[in-house]
């Protein structure tokens, strides 16, 4: 009886005009993952430039 259920929920989703928003809740979450791995990227980029730096800095400096 649960799978009878589930066949029809599915059923009216694919059928249902409403599936749209759907799809573009979707669409949002992945364009917000893709957004955030790249500032994540870029921040550790700078993060890790900037540990090159101050260490380039010490030994240039002879600690």
């Amino acid at each position: 009886m649960g799978k009878i259920k589930i066949k029809k929920r599915i059923k009216e989703i694919i059928v249902d005009n409403r599936a749209g928003s759907i799809i573009e809740y979707s669409l949002i979450i992945g364009f917000s993952l893709i957004a955030f791995v790249v500032i994540i990227s870029i921040i550790t980029s700078i993060l890790d430039w900037s540990n090159s730096a101050l260490s380039d800095f010490f030994n240039f400096l002879d600690f």
